[in-house]
C-alpha cells in the first residue's frame, strides 16, 4: 500500500461534507453555507521551468471545497453524470447513460431522452456543438455527425479504434483514445495524441510509446477539455499530470498533485492465484470546464475506489485552487456559475422523467430454465427488474444473491416480478449456477445474443421496467450495497406511483395495463 500524500484533505474535507449537508437549504433565498472555506494545511505550489514549459505540482491546495448535498434551486451545468463526463453547451449537457442511450439535462437538470437514429450501431461517446447538431463515435470505429433532431448527415472513420470525441468552441469534432474501452491487441502506430476529426490542423503531440506496444492505448487513454483561447487541456487516464497545450500545440504548463498511485506504464503481474493480471491504477476519471471558467477534474485518491476526489484547477496557471472528498467514485456533480458544486441523486434525477417520455425496453422471448419460455409481454401491468448476467462474470456472482434478496423482500407486492436473463452461450453453464445456489426466480437463455440487442456496455446489467415495459432505470455494473439500496428505493417509488395513478383513475390497485397514460 503507497502512503497517502493527501491524508490531510480526508478528514477535512469529510468533516466539511457534513457541514454542508447541515448549512445547505433547498428552500429559494435561504442560506446553504460556505461552498469554500480555507485550508489551514495548506501549502505554496511547487512551480518550475523546463524550457518554456512550467511544471506545477499542488499537494495541500489553498481552499477547501465543500459539496452541497441539496438539489439547487437555480441554473446549474451538469458535468458528470454516473461517472461520465457530459457534452455540455448553451442547450445543456448530453450524456450516454449505462447502456449507451444519450440524454440531456437542461440548466434546470430536467432530462430529456434524446433519439439518435443510428442505424443499429452502438454509441461509445457523444459530442455536442453549438449549433445544436451532436457528433458520436461507436464502439465499430466510425464518427457520425447527427443533425438536430438527431438524423445521420454523415460518416466517416473515428480516429482511434476507441474514440472519445469532444466538440471544442469552434464547432470542431476532437478525439482522444477512450480510457473506457481498451482494445487487445493494442495498435502500435504513431498516430497524434489527440486531433481533431476530419481537419487537416492538429496539436502536434505524438502518442508515448510504451516499452510493451500491446499497452499503446492504454499509456494514451485519457480527457480532453478546451481553453477559451483555443488550446486544450488532457488528463492522462494512468498518470498524476493535467496538461495545457497552446492554440499552436506548445505545452504551456504540466499539473500534478503529488499523488502515488499513477504509473508511467502499465505492467503484467499476477494475483494471488497466480493468473496475470494488468498493473495499473486508474488515476483521472473526467476533465471538464465548469461555467465558473476552471477545470475541474475527477479523479480516484490513492488506494480508493469507492471515493472519488476533485480538484478545481486554474486554467491560466496550473494551480489547484481548491478540493474535495467525495464519497464515490461516479458521482453525479452539477456547478453554478459561482462554483458551487453539488452531489446528486442520480436516480432521483432519472426518476424524475415523465412516464410518457420513458422508452420501451425492447421485447424478448427466451428459453426458460423450467422449459417454458419467458416473455416481457406476459409481465405487463407488473413493474418488472431485469437483471442480465453470465456465470463467467464475476461481479454477476457477487450482485445476484445481493438481488435475489432485494426481490424476496417485495414478495408482498403483486405487482413486482424480478427475472434474470443469462447471456451464457451454454445454458448448461447458467443453469449449474443457479442450482449451485438455490435460486428459483425465473431465468431466460440469451445464449450469447442479448448484447447486440440491448447494446449494454458491460455486465452485469440491471433494468427496471414499468407496468407498460418503459425503461425507468438502468445499472450497469455492480457498485455494491448503495447501488442495490438505490434500486430498492427506485422499485418502492415505482410502485408507489402505480398506486397513486390506480387511485386517481378510481382503480383498485394492483395490475395496470395499456390504459394508463
Amino acid at each position: 500500500m503507497r502512503q497517502r500524500r493527501w491524508g490531510w484533505i480526508v478528514g477535512v474535507a469529510a468533516a466539511l461534507l457534513v457541514a454542508g449537508a447541515l448549512y445547505s437549504s433547498g428552500g429559494a433565498g435561504e442560506s446553504r453555507g460556505p461552498s469554500i472555506l480555507p485550508n489551514p494545511n495548506a501549502r505554496a505550489p511547487e512551480v518550475t521551468a523546463s524550457g518554456s514549459v512550467l511544471h506545477v505540482v499542488t499537494e495541500a491546495p489553498a481552499e477547501v471545497l465543500v459539496v452541497d448535498t441539496v438539489p439547487p434551486t437555480e441554473d446549474v451545468t451538469l458535468l458528470w453524470f454516473e461517472g461520465r463526463g457530459t457534452a455540455t453547451s448553451s442547450l445543456g449537457s448530453v450524456v450516454l447513460d449505462a447502456a449507451a442511450a444519450p440524454i440531456r439535462f437542461d440548466h434546470r437538470l430536467r432530462p430529456e431522452r434524446l433519439r439518435f437514429r443510428l442505424d443499429g450501431r452502438e454509441p461509445a461517446s457523444v459530442a455536442q456543438s453549438a449549433d445544436g447538431t451532436f457528433w458520436v463515435a461507436t464502439t465499430e470505429g466510425s464518427l457520425i455527425h447527427l443533425d438536430a433532431r438527431g438524423a445521420i448527415a454523415d460518416t466517416a472513420a473515428a480516429t482511434f479504434d476507441f474514440s472519445q470525441v469532444t466538440a471544442d468552441p469552434a464547432g470542431r469534432v476532437w478525439a482522444v483514445r477512450s480510457p473506457e474501452q481498451f482494445s487487445f491487441p493494442f495498435r502500435f502506430d504513431p498516430e497524434p495524441l489527440i486531433q481533431p476529426v476530419g481537419h487537416t490542423d492538429s496539436i502536434d503531440v505524438l502518442a508515448r510509446r510504451p516499452h510493451n506496444p500491446i499497452f499503446l492505448h492504454l499509456v494514451n487513454a485519457g480527457r480532453i477539455a478546451f481553453a477559451e483561447d483555443g488550446g486544450v487541456f488532457y488528463a492522462p487516464f494512468i498518470r498524476d499530470e493535467i496538461i495545457r497545450f497552446s492554440p499552436d500545440g506548445d505545452t504551456v504548463w504540466v499539473a500534478s498533485r503529488g499523488m502515488q498511485h499513477g504509473v508511467e506504464e502499465p505492467s503484467f503481474g499476477r494475483d494471488d492465484a497466480g493468473q496475470p493480471v494488468l498493473d495499473y491504477a486508474p488515476v483521472n476519471l473526467g476533465l471538464q470546464i465548469g461555467p465558473d471558467g476552471l477545470l475541474y477534474v475527477l479523479s480516484t485518491p490513492e488506494n480508493s475506489t469507492t471515493e472519488g476526489r476533485l480538484d478545481v484547477i486554474d486554467p491560466d496557471s496550473g494551480m489547484v485552487r481548491r478540493t474535495a472528498v467525495l464519497p464515490t467514485s461516479i458521482p453525479t456533480l452539477a456547478v453554478d456559475e459561482t462554483g458551487r458544486v453539488y452531489l446528486l441523486d442520480d436516480f432521483r434525477l432519472l426518476t424524475g422523467t415523465a412516464p410518457a417520455e420513458r422508452e420501451a425496453l425492447a421485447p424478448f422471448d427466451l428459453e426458460e430454465k423450467q422449459g417454458g419460455r419467458l416473455r416481457l409481454a406476459d409481465y405487463e401491468g407488473s413493474v418488472v427488474l431485469i437483471n442480465f448476467w453470465a456465470s463467467w462474470c464475476l461481479p454477476c456472482r457477487e450482485e445476484m444473491p445481493a438481488l435475489n434478496a432485494l426481490a424476496e423482500s417485495f414478495d408482498d407486492e403483486e405487482s413486482f416480478a424480478f427475472i434474470s436473463l443469462s447471456d451464457d452461450v451454454q445454458p448448461d453453464k447458467a443453469i449449474a449456477f443457479i442450482d449451485e445456489l438455490g435460486f428459483t426466480f425465473p431465468v431466460g437463455f440469451g445464449k450469447g445474443k442479448l448484447r447486440q440487442e440491448y447494446h449494454y456496455l458491460g455486465l452485469p446489467f440491471t433494468v427496471l421496467v414499468d407496468a407498460e415495459g418503459h425503461i425507468v432505470q438502468r445499472w450497469s455494473g455492480f457498485a455494491g450495497e448503495d447501488q442495490i439500496a438505490a434500486v430498492r428505493n427506485v422499485i418502492r417509488t415505482e410502485l408507489d406511483r402505480m398506486t397513486d395513478v390506480a387511485q386517481a383513475s378510481g382503480q383498485s390497485g394492483g395490475h395496470m395495463h395499456h390504459e394508463m397514460h
